[in-house]
């Protein structure tokens, strides 16, 4: 069964996508070199929670799913979807789906929108504590996230029903950033070109299938119920901020 599992998982270019990940259980994962070798590197180690590699019963060195320092016992990252995070310098999401449930209420010549307050703290992290900038992307104009993107200080925003490539490409000749270095974060058919695009591709939980399909990671939660900040969180531990982050806000 654990030989089955391991040629599975080395098919699938993207390992952490697909499914709930709170499905996809502790399978294992084949070794790196310097796991085998056990020369990895200690930084590496502390990042990864890294353990001595295991043998299958058909005599593949295999190692249990390394989780971040500092995430749940349950949630682990392959050592690609680590390398993808370390290069992100511009966090890219669309609105509705994402940093909202996809809720919209209409009436009285108003709209508004339910945001999620540490959806926003994150992204405040990510600017200020780690360098990388912001910028959400829709297809749908609206004031309430105008109000919201100002209120976040968001570098970047744009809304038009035109093609979301177009306008990241132009963001992306502004601050030269290549796409490899840009997460997207996207739901709905909209956000497929993009996520495509994405040196590393995000979908919340309830995204439709064909955008869980490219991402490279699916989040635990929902769309609206905190899924950026566990992109953001990602990006956090990932380039070496959590840590310290968690030291600055206990003291």
């Amino acid at each position: 069964l654990v030989f089955r599992r391991v040629l599975s998982r080395s098919r699938d270019p993207h390992p952490d996508r697909g499914a709930h990940p709170m499905a996809r259980g502790p399978d294992p994962t084949p070794c790196l070199e310097s796991e085998r070798a056990g020369d990895a590197d200690p930084a590496e180690r502390a990042l990864t929670g890294w353990r001595d590699s295991q043998r299958s019963p058909a005599g593949i060195p295999v190692c249990p799913a390394r989780p971040i320092a500092g995430s749940s016992p349950r949630m682990s990252f392959s050592e690609d979807l680590i390398a993808r995070a370390r290069r992100v310098r511009l966090f890219i999401c669309d609105v509705d789906g994402v940093l909202t449930d996809a809720t919209v209420i209409m009436g009285g010549g108003a709209e508004t929108k339910v945001f999620h307050i540490r959806d926003g703290l994150g992204l405040r992290l990510l600017q200020t504590e780690a360098s990388i900038r912001v910028g959400w992307v829709s297809a749908r104009p609206s004031e309430a996230t105008i109000q919201r993107a100002q209120d976040l200080k968001v570098d970047f925003l744009h809304q038009s029903s035109g093609p979301k490539v177009a306008a990241i490409e132009g963001w992306l000749q502004e601050t030269r950033i290549d796409w490899s270095e840009v997460l997207y974060m996207g739901d709905d058919w909209v956000d497929l070109a993009a996520l495509k695009r994405a040196g590393l591709a995000i979908a919340p939980a309830d995204a439709i299938e064909e955008a869980r399909r490219i991402a490279h990671w699916v989040t635990h939660k929902p769309g609206g119920h905190g899924a950026v900040r566990e992109a953001v969180d990602l990006l956090l531990k990932a380039q070496g901020h959590w840590d310290r982050l968690v030291e600055k806000f206990a003291s």
